[in-house]
Order: C-alpha cells, then structure tokens, then sequence
C-alpha cells in the first residue's frame, strides 16, 4: 500500500506526459523527429524514477529532476514537457514537507536562481511578471510543503503523547503496585515475624520459664499495636480523589491526615483549575509521600504544604518539624529517589532533606508546559513558515517594481516603501487575522490613492496588482484562524472590496475625474456598478480559492485536535484511575487480611488478666501465633495479588486457570469448568489458580472435594466443595486476601464450600503488563 501511495502520482504523470507528447502528434498531427521522442521517453523515464524517490531522497531526486528538465528545455521542442516538467514542483513540496526549512529554503533559492538566469538571458519583454509569477509558484510550493510537513509532525508528536499516555496508564498501574506492596512489606513483615518468633520461642520455653510467656504477650501487644498504627496511617495515604482538581484532593489528602492524628495544613495559590493531570498527580504524590514520610518519623508534628501555580510551573514546598522518637524501620526510603525520577521524567527539579531551622523539606518544581517559542520565532517551523509567507508576498512585487520601466525605478523608494507596508502585516496573520487583513487592505488603498494623487506612470500599478498575494493570504488566515468561525466569511467580503476599491482608484478613468470639480451623475453610477459587479467578482474568486479551503481546513484540523485531546485525556484518566484502583483494591484487601489478623492478635495478647494460670497464658500465646501466621499468610497473598508476576522473573511461566486440570488430576479431584469467553486478566487467572491451589492445601476434607469453575459475563466464579478446612484458619486467611485484593466477592460454607467472584472484565487493548488487574473496586 505504501507503494502504490508512492508511485501512483509518478506513473500518471509519465502516462499523461507520453500521451501528450510524443503520442498524441504521432497521431493527430505531424510526427515528431524520432531523436526528439526518443529523448521525450528518457527524459520523462527519469523525471518519473525521481519522482517516486521524492519520499526517501527528495535532495537527490530534485537535483535529478532539474538537470533532466533542463537538459529537456535545451534539447528538446519548446514547451513539449508540459505535464512531467512540473516534476521539480512535486518533489520541493516533499522536500520541504520532510525536511528542516533550511533544506527547502537552500532549495528554493537555488531554483529561483536558475530561472532567474533562464529568464534574463531570454530577454523577454514581460520580464518582472514572469520573474514575479516564478517566485510566488516556487515560494508557495514550498510553503505549503512546510505547513505540511509541520502538520504531519504535530499529528507524529500527538500520536507520540497518546502513546506515552497509554505507557504511563500501566506505568502508573505497576509503580503503584510496588509502592503499595512495598510499604505493606515495610510496616508489616517484620513486626508480624518478630511476633512470631517471640511467641514460638516462648511456647517452647514456657514451661521452665512462665515469665517469658507474659513477656510475649506484652511484646505481642505492644508489636500488634504499632503494626496496627502504621497500617492504618498506610490506608489513610490511600486518597480516593484522583482526577479531581488539585485543591480538592489536598484538602482531602488534609483531611485524612488529620483524622488519623497528624497535624496537615496545604495552602494552593494560583491558577490550580488548569493543570493538566500529569501535573496535578505529580505535585499531588510530592505532598502525598511527604505526608507519609511525617506520619512515620514525625508522628503528630505539624506539615505545612504550600503549593504555587505560576504560568509556567508548579512550585511545591512541603516541611515539618523535628520529631523525638521515630520508628526509622517503618520506611524503605525508595519514595523520595520514586519521586525525584517523576519530577525529573516532567522536566522540573527535586529536593529533600533537612530545613537549616531543623526538620525536614521536600521542595519540587514541575513545569506546567512548554515554553512557547515566540522570542525565537523565525528559528522554529511555524517562524520559518511565517516569513516564507512573507517573502511570498513581497519578493514579486518588488522584483516587478525594479525591472519596470524607467519612469517607475524612479520612485523606487517610495513604491518599495508602499509595497513593504502593504506586505509586511502578513507576518502577524497568525496572532491577529482580522487585524492582519484591516492592515493589509489599508495598505493597499493607501497605495492605489498616493499612486493616483501623486500622478506615478501607469505601471507604477503593477507591483500593486501582483501584491494582491497578501489580501489572499489574509483572507486565507482569517478562515483558518479567526474568531468568531461563522463569520470568517466577511473577510472575504472585505478584502474583494478593498480590492475593488483599490481597482477603480488606479484606474485611467478616475485619474481623469482627478481635476473635474463635479463629476457627472452617470459617471458616478456607472462607477458604482462597476464596483459592485468587481466587488461580486473578487469575493466569489476570495471565497472559492482561500475561503472555502481554509473552512474545510480548519474544520477538519479541529475534529483532528479535538479528537487528539480526548483520547488524550481519556489515557490520563485511565491513568489515573489504574493507580486509584491499585489504591482502592489495596485497601479493601488490607482491611480484610491484615488489619483484621492484627485487631484479633492484639486482643488475643490482651486478653489474658496477670491472674490467670499459665495454661491460659500459652493458650493465648496459642492465638498470638495463629494469628501473627494468619496475617503473614494473608500479607503474601495480598502481596501476590497485587504483584501477580515479580518483575525480572520470568524463568517459569505462572499458573493459570487453564492449568487447573492438571492440579486436579493430580490430586484426582473432579473439576467441572465452563468456557471461558474472553480472555482473562493476567491477575484474575493466577489468582484463581492459586485460590484452588490454597483450598486444596487442607488436610480437613470431607466427601467428595470437586471445583467448579464459570466464566459468567465478566465474572469468574470458582467453586470448591468438601473443604471445610478451607473456610478457616490460615487457609481462610490466604484466600480472602486474594479476593479482597482484586475487588471479589467471597463466601464461605462452614460445611465445607468455598465461593469466589473476582471480576473478570476484558483486557484492555495494547500491551498489558504482566501485573495489570482490572478496574474494578466492587467488594
């Protein structure tokens, strides 16, 4: 397909050319000489080769193409390459569409000064307008080639941001994952491990030794409190307001902060409304690890966040002061170098550490966008574009100006003067087009009148008639550019009677109505027709040439952005939303298999009067152990949920649902299981996988044990009967953590049956991460 974009241009071309001559005399008319057809046939064979590499080498096919059509001009009949003698047009319009503007400019000149030689050498007597005509057909080309070019750049950059977009939506997935699992490692492992260690010890040792009973029980409590206290400073940093403005999710981030007892104040000045959402999360995760860090180390403290929007960027400064105690395991210290990479990936900067008053200060500054490059306008596409436009604009009427008669040069200051004024606004078209077009239609009827008023030979009229280039241009800027839309037509209405007007000024006939003190009625009725029938003419011209196709430009140009904007916004919502998710799952999950465990420990350790025998003391200890075991179980669960397939192990596939009958024929188990309808998130196949293989891991059966599985809508029902140690204890523990984690529903059956719904909606499109579970919260 790409060839034939490629070639079928070239191909006509050269079948057309062929046509015409030399087919079409052989035919119709007296039969050109053999050498000159022959020479016909090569020379178009190698103007069409070039043009098909216009694409790949356009410097080397034009260069091919200007010495073929040259050679052509030189050896063959006048005028007989009509169609493929265009061939050096195409391919500057590839040039300067695909290359930096200082290769079209270097070629343009190039071109302009081989003609301008031809032309000169020939000594024709029209010879500025056909310089002028060169110039603005070669300047043109290449002008619109540029804007190409820069439009296909800026559809490759958007196409770009989309993707990078998508590649952040499982980059925030993923980051958020190993963010949460490790801050659960952190606050959690360590201090369940050392419950249990201390309790087994003392389980041991009991007997001879009953005090170390009642000091496993004290270090159990005091251990299961503090765990209790971080998990829930962890859930309180799992905010549920991602794609909210950024002020709302502060205050919220505040809010919750303070509920759990630390001291949040965030102040935000500024445009906050109209930050993107990268942006808005950036900052939002600078204050939100800082608020986490202060919980650690500086529980209770006071947390100032002040946040500044600017027109550039986003000043953020979080500090605290000095904390006695802190607990220093509670952190893995990964959060700062996390976040210094994220301001860094948004161009912005990144500090932390402690505040020459004492305490501690986490300053980031993140750029709202890119700067605009107005100061080096000319160095930028759009610049390069602007002053091609110009010189379109310009060059031709000054060049016709100086290869004028005599009587004109004579007055070239003034008539270059007028012709700079008339042209120079173009450069604005841009920023203002309406103001553009009222500046350059002034400028012209300010030449025709001083032209007129002055009584300048009639050729002085010339540079101004091959000037109108820049009513053209106005009018083609005010369709494609100026507000509002539906009156964008009233430009060219505009232009054609200024030009009308400028028309009739210069005219022999109003020079000759110059000394009469009244003219006639008739006279100035006919004028007035005249006029209206130019001013009809012109606007129709205007309104079908530039009007009409800088409309269905500027139309189709908008539905392009617009469309870019939203699928831009949705993958940074979808973004958004995929860490939210992990929050949210995460959450669900650490309330059902962690935090319960821990409530339960510390009661279980608190539960025992100094009284009591030292058989209900090692009971105790009993549950302390069951407990601390059940929570470490559920913390791996909740942890491989989360992280279904750790990163850098990719050494043995995982398990999924499709592998479940083999785990049943090796325990000869039946398995029931129904079609899958569509394929599986990576999470929700492994998880099921592993929920049977949990369930089945009780030694407490009782019948028959069967496991059924059904793929329902988008939901995947595992079904395991005849395990009624399944329902409780460890094993319990481990499958509802699994459940919590991805957003399921479970239900146990002290008979024996073991239920699970984890929802199980289609993979997203595009490459999914191996960790990526669906956006699904419901518990």
């Amino acid at each position: 397909m790409s060839a034939i974009r490629i070639w079928w241009l070239p191909v006509l071309m050269g079948i057309g050319q062929l046509l015409v001559w030399p087919v079409a005399p052989y035919v119709f008319t007296q039969p050109p000489q053999p050498l000159d057809a022959a020479g016909a046939v090569v020379i178009t064979v190698v103007l069409v080769v070039a043009l098909g590499w216009r694409r790949r080498a356009p410097v080397p096919a034009l260069v091919v193409a200007v010495i073929a059509a040259g050679t052509g001009t030189v050896v063959l009949p006048t005028d007989v390459l009509m169609i493929i003698g265009v061939a050096d047009l195409v391919i500057l319009y590839s040039l300067a569409a695909l290359k930096p503007a200082r290769h079209a400019l270097v070629a343009v000149v190039l071109l302009l000064v081989i003609w301008i030689s031809t032309l000169a050498a020939s000594r024709d007597p029209d010879l500025g307008w056909a310089i002028g005509l060169v110039v603005i057909v070669y300047t043109g080309v290449a002008a619109l080639g540029a804007n190409r070019g820069r439009w296909q750049r800026a559809r490759a950059a958007a196409a770009g941001r989309l993707l990078a977009a998508e590649a952040e939506q499982r980059r925030a997935a993923e980051a958020e994952r190993e963010r949460l699992a490790r801050e659960l490692h952190d606050v959690t492992a360590h201090h369940l491990t050392a419950i249990v260690v201390n309790a087994g010890a003392a389980r041991r040792l009991g007997a001879g030794k009953p005090d170390l009973v009642w000091q496993a029980l004290e270090f159990a409590a005091d251990t299961g409190r503090r765990t209790l206290t971080a998990l829930n400073r962890l859930v309180t940093v799992i905010e549920p307001g991602v794609g909210e403005p950024l002020a709302p999710r502060l205050a919220r981030l505040a809010t919750t902060a303070r509920s759990a007892g630390q001291q949040v104040e965030v102040e935000v000045t500024g445009p906050a409304e109209e930050l993107p959402p990268t942006v808005i999360d950036a900052v939002f995760a600078v204050v939100q690890e800082a608020a986490t860090n202060a919980l650690r180390y500086a529980a209770g403290a006071l947390v100032s966040a002040a946040v500044t929007v600017s027109a550039d960027s986003v000043l953020v400064t979080v500090t605290n002061p000095p904390s006695g105690g802190a607990d220093r395991s509670l952190g893995s210290g990964r959060g700062l170098v996390g976040l210094a990479a994220r301001a860094k990936d948004l161009g912005g900067t990144f500090e932390a550490g402690p505040c020459p008053i004492g305490g501690w200060r986490v300053r980031a500054s993140v750029p709202v966008g890119t700067r605009t490059q107005r100061q080096h306008r000319l160095l930028s596409s759009e610049g390069a574009l602007d002053a091609a436009i110009v010189l379109l604009v310009l060059i031709p009427p000054m060049l016709v100006m100086l290869i004028d008669t005599k009587p004109v040069r004579e007055h070239w200051w003034l008539l270059a003067l007028l012709i700079l004024l008339h042209a120079s606004p173009v450069w604005w078209r841009r920023v203002a087009p309406w103001r553009t077009l009222a500046a350059v239609t002034c400028a012209g009827l300010a030449y025709a009148v001083i032209i007129t008023v002055t009584h300048l030979p009639t050729d002085a009229i010339d540079p101004l008639v091959i000037g109108f280039g820049a009513e053209m241009a106005a009018v083609w800027a005010v369709a494609l550019r100026a507000r509002p839309a539906a009156w964008t037509w009233c430009g060219a209405v505009g232009a054609a009677t200024a030009v009308a007007a400028m028309i009739i000024i210069v005219g022999d006939e109003m020079r000759g109505l110059a000394g009469t003190p009244q003219p006639p009625l008739q006279i100035i009725l006919s004028f007035a027709v005249v006029g209206m029938i130019q001013i009809v003419a012109y606007t129709v011209f205007l309104l079908v040439t530039m009007w009409t196709p800088a409309t269905v430009l500027r139309r189709r140009r908008e539905r392009t952005l617009d469309a870019e904007a939203v699928a831009l916004r949705a993958a940074d919502e979808r973004a958004a939303a995929a860490a939210q998710d992990q929050r949210q799952r995460f959450a669900v999950g650490l309330h059902v298999s962690v935090i319960e465990p821990a409530e339960r420990l510390i009661a279980a350790a608190e539960s025992v009067p100094p009284d009591a025998s030292p058989a209900a003391a090692l009971a105790a200890v009993d549950q302390v152990i069951a407990e601390a075991r059940a929570g470490l179980a559920a913390m791996r669960e909740l942890l491989g949920a989360i992280q279904p397939m750790p990163a850098g192990d990719r050494s043995a596939p995982p398990r999924g649902i499709a592998d479940l009958a083999d785990l049943c024929a090796e325990r000869r188990i039946d398995l029931e299981a129904g079609p899958i309808l569509h394929p599986l998130p990576v999470a929700v196949d492994l998880s099921g996988y592993r929920i049977v293989d949990a369930a089945l891991d009780t030694d407490d059966t009782a019948g028959t044990v069967t496991v059924s599985v059904d793929h329902i809508r988008e939901t995947l029902v595992v079904t395991i009967c005849g395990v009624p140690g399944a329902t409780r204890g460890i094993v319990a523990a481990r499958i509802r953590a699994r459940a919590a984690a991805l957003g399921g529903k479970i239900r146990f059956d002290p008979a024996g049956v073991v239920q699970v719904h984890l929802p199980a909606p289609p993979e997203a499109a595009g490459p999914a991460s191996a960790g990526e579970v669906p956006a699904s919260t419901s518990a």
